[in-house]
C-alpha cells in the first residue's frame, strides 16, 4: 500500500512545483479580470461521449452500472490514512478551514454522504500547496494552500469551500470508490485473472483509473469527472450560503499557479495553440474556470442553437427569436423540452395549437436548451431569452414537459420571471431514479423473464448518455434542495401526472425481477471471472427492486413526484413518460387549461 502513497500527489494545479505561491491577496480586481477575459478566449473542448454497448458481455455490463460498495472504499481510504499519517507530519487544522468544512457537510444531501464514512479534513505539512482524496470521507490539504487562501479574510474562506467541495465532489459522485475499484481490478490481473474483456474496453468501462508513477500511483480522473467535481463544488458553496464569485477566486488561483505571469504582464497570453485533448488528461485551470463562468452566467456553448425559437405554421419551420421579437399582445406560448428534447417533441401542440380558437392568433415559441448542462444553467438561460425576447413575460404561458418544467421552474422561482400560467406534464418535482431505471432496463437485456409489458418501453425511454441533468433530478439533489418550493407559485400551475401500468402488470412485474434475480445469480454471475466484479453484481442483484416510477408512475417519473405540492389544478392520466407529447386528449386539456375553461 505504500506506492499508493502518492495519490497525495494529486494536486490542484500541474504547476505546484512553486516554492512560494501567490497568495489570494495578489488576485486584485484589476487581476480577476485579466483572468476571466483569458478564461472566456479558451477554445472549448468537444469530447463525445463515447457509449457502451453491453449488450451480451456481462462483464462489461456490471463495469459500467457497478462500483465499490462505501465500505469497500472506507477500508481502502483507512488503509491509506495510516501510511500517510505515518509518513507525514500533521498540524492542527485552524478553525477557519474546519469552519468551512463543515458547513459544506451540513449542506451536503445524505444520498451522497455515506453514513460508513467519517469525513474529516487533515492538514497535512508539506513544503508545496496540495489538497486531495482517496475517499471514505477524508480530505488532505496542505499548510502552504491554507496559508495562500486563509490570509485574505474577506474571501479566503469562500476561495477554500471551492477547492474543498471539489473534493467532496470527487467523494460524492463515487470518482474515488471507482478509482478503487479500478486498482482492484488491476491487482487481479496481474494474478492472471481473465476478465475477458479488452483492456480499452476495460478502461472505458472503469472511467476511473490508476496510474503508476515511479514508485508513487495517482487517480486518473477523466476530464469529465473533473468538470463534473467543479461543478458540484459550485453547487454545493451556492447551497451553503457561501458567495458564489469569491468561491470562484478558489479557481483563479489555480490560473495563477499555472500561469504566475499574469499578476505582473498585462499582455500576458498562454500559448493559443489547442492541444489535443485527451479524456483523461487533467482540464487546464482556466478552461475549469471558463466553464464555471458560463454556469455563473447562463451561457451556453451555441448561442446560435440554443435560446428561444419561433414557428412558423405556413413553413412549419423554426427560426430564432430577435431582440423585443414578441411584442406585448402577443401573449406568447412557451413550450420547454425534457431531457433529450428537441424542437419536434411538441410538434403535435403546434399543429393543434395553429388550428385552435383563441390560439392561432398567438404566437408558438419553443425553448431550445442544452441537453448537457445543469438545470440551474438552462434555467438562467431562459431568464435572459425571456428578457432579451418578450416583451410582456408576465402574459406568457409555459408548456413544459419533464425536467423542462424543472428549467421553468428555476427561471420563475429562483430567478422570479414573469409569467402568467405554466403546465408542467410528468416533470420530476421531487426527483427521478434515472440511473436505477437505466440499469433496470439493461438488466432486462439478460434476462428474458423480464417481459411483461414495461421493460422494452422502460428500455426505449432511457437513452444512454451523461449530463449534469442526470444528477440535477436525482432525489434530493443539490438542485432540488436549492430549487425548493413556492406554494403561491405552484397554485399557477396545472400539473399532469401518469400511471400507466395495470396492477396486474405490476404484479407481473415484481415476479418476474424475482425470477430475474434468480437468472442472474445461477447463471450470469458465474460467468464473470473477476472475483471484485462478481461480489459487487451480486450485491446490486439483491438490491434490485421494482421502482415506484414504474410501479406507481409513467415508467420515468412516480406519480407522487409529479403531483407539486399546492398546485392550482392536477390532471391524472394512464400514460407513459413519452406519451404526453402525443396523447390527442391530453393536448386538448392543455389547451383548455390555457383558454381557462
Amino acid at each position: 500500500m505504500s506506492r499508493l502513497l502518492a495519490l497525495c500527489l494529486l494536486s490542484l494545479a500541474a504547476g505546484g512545483t512553486m516554492a512560494a505561491p501567490p497568495s489570494l491577496k495578489d488576485l486584485t480586481p484589476a487581476v480577476q479580470t485579466r483572468i476571466d477575459r483569458l478564461a472566456e478566449r479558451q477554445p472549448l473542448d468537444s469530447l463525445t461521449q463515447k457509449k457502451m454497448n453491453v449488450a451480451g458481455d456481462i462483464s462489461l455490463w456490471a463495469l459500467g452500472h457497478l462500483a465499490l460498495a462505501p465500505e469497500d472504499e472506507l477500508e481502502h481510504a483507512a488503509d491509506m490514512k495510516k501510511q500517510i499519517l505515518k509518513r507525514e507530519k500533521t498540524i492542527p487544522t485552524p478553525p477557519a478551514a474546519e469552519r468551512v468544512f463543515r458547513k459544506l457537510l451540513d449542506n451536503l444531501p445524505p444520498h451522497l454522504k455515506p453514513d460508513a464514512f467519517e469525513y474529516t479534513l487533515i492538514v497535512l505539512d508539506q513544503p508545496k500547496p496540495n489538497v486531495f482524496t482517496v475517499g471514505g470521507g477524508v480530505v488532505y490539504v496542505s499548510r502552504p494552500l491554507l496559508d495562500a487562501l486563509l490570509t485574505d479574510k474577506k474571501r479566503g474562506e469562500a476561495a477554500l469551500a471551492f477547492v474543498l467541495g471539489n473534493q467532496l465532489g470527487h467523494i460524492g459522485m463515487q470518482h474515488c470508490r471507482r478509482g478503487w475499484q479500478s486498482f482492484e481490478l488491476e491487482e487481479e490481473i496481474k494474478k492472471g485473472i481473465d476478465m475477458h474483456v479488452p483492456l480499452p474496453r476495460l478502461r472505458e468501462a472503469l472511467q476511473t483509473g490508476v496510474e503508476a508513477a515511479g514508485d508513487h500511483i495517482r487517480f486518473l480522473y477523466t476530464r469529465q469527472q473533473m468538470y463534473t467535481a467543479d461543478l458540484f463544488a459550485w453547487q454545493l458553496c451556492r447551497n451553503s450560503g457561501i458567495a458564489l464569485d469569491d468561491a470562484l477566486d478558489g479557481l483563479r488561483w489555480l490560473v495563477l499557479i499555472d500561469h504566475p505571469r499574469i499578476l505582473t504582464d498585462e499582455a500576458y497570453r498562454p500559448d493559443r495553440e489547442t492541444p489535443k485533448l485527451e479524456s483523461r488528461t487533467s482540464p487546464p485551470a482556466l478552461l475549469r474556470l471558463e466553464r464555471l463562468l458560463m454556469e455563473r452566467d447562463g451561457q451556453s456553448e451555441d448561442a446560435d442553437k440554443y435560446g428561444l425559437f419561433l414557428w412558423d405554421s405556413r413553413r412549419d419551420s423554426f427560426a430564432r427569436c430577435g431582440r423585443q421579437s414578441l411584442a406585448a399582445g402577443d401573449r406568447a406560448i412557451i413550450f420547454v423540452h425534457g431531457f433529450r428534447g428537441s424542437m419536434k417533441t411538441f410538434h403535435d401542440y403546434l399543429l393543434a395549437f395553429a388550428d385552435k380558437d383563441g390560439l392561432r392568433d398567438r404566437k408558438l415559441v419553443v425553448f431550445r436548451y442544452p441537453n448537457n448542462s445543469s438545470l440551474s444553467r438552462c434555467g438562467l438561460l431562459l431568464y435572459h431569452e425571456m428578457r432579451r425576447v418578450v416583451a410582456a413575460p408576465e402574459k406568457a404561458v409555459f408548456v413544459c414537459h419533464s425536467a423542462g418544467g424543472l428549467v421553468f421552474r428555476y427561471y420563475a422561482e429562483v430567478k422570479k420571471g414573469p409569467f402568467d400560467r405554466a403546465i408542467l406534464l410528468a416533470t420530476p418535482n421531487e426527483g427521478t431514479s434515472l440511473t436505477s431505471l437505466k440499469y433496470l432496463a439493461d438488466l432486462s437485456a439478460f434476462a428474458e423473464e423480464l417481459k411483461m409489458g414495461g421493460a422494452g418501453a422502460l428500455a426505449r425511454m432511457m437513452p444512454e448518455g451523461d449530463g449534469e441533468v442526470i444528477y440535477d433530478v436525482h432525489e434530493d439533489s443539490l438542485f432540488l434542495r436549492y430549487l425548493g418550493h413556492n406554494a403561491d407559485l405552484a397554485k399557477r400551475y396545472h400539473v399532469f401526472s401518469g400511471e400507466c401500468l395495470t396492477r396486474l402488470q405490476v404484479l407481473g412485474l415484481r415476479a418476474a425481477i424475482l425470477a430475474t434475480k434468480k437468472v442472474m445469480k445461477n447463471r450470469l454471475l458465474p460467468r464473470i471471472d473477476s472475483p471484485v466484479v462478481r461480489r459487487q453484481a451480486l450485491r446490486r442483484v439483491d438490491q434490485l427492486h421494482l421502482p415506484r416510477e414504474i410501479s406507481r408512475g409513467d415508467l420515468v417519473v412516480s406519480v407522487q413526484s409529479a403531483l407539486l405540492k399546492d398546485a392550482g389544478h392536477s390532471t391524472r392520466t394512464d400514460l407513459n413518460h413519452e406519451q404526453f407529447k402525443s396523447d390527442e386528449q391530453v393536448i386538448r386539456d392543455v389547451m383548455e387549461s390555457i383558454l381557462g375553461k
